[in-house]
């Protein structure tokens, strides 16, 4: 596989690796949440 396809399937793999795992997509949200509330924390 190019490193063009990877990029373009890049999605596709995303949702599925999440799909198979739900620790790990509830890790990325939770870490996106506090991401999140510092910036606009940062911003105020």
């Amino acid at each position: 596989m190019s490193k063009s396809e990877l990029s373009t399937n890049g999605e596709a793999f995303e949702g599925e690796t999440l799909t198979h795992s739900p620790q790990f997509a509830q890790r990325v949200s939770s870490w996106v949440e506090r991401r999140l509330r510092a910036l606009a924390d940062e911003s105020e």
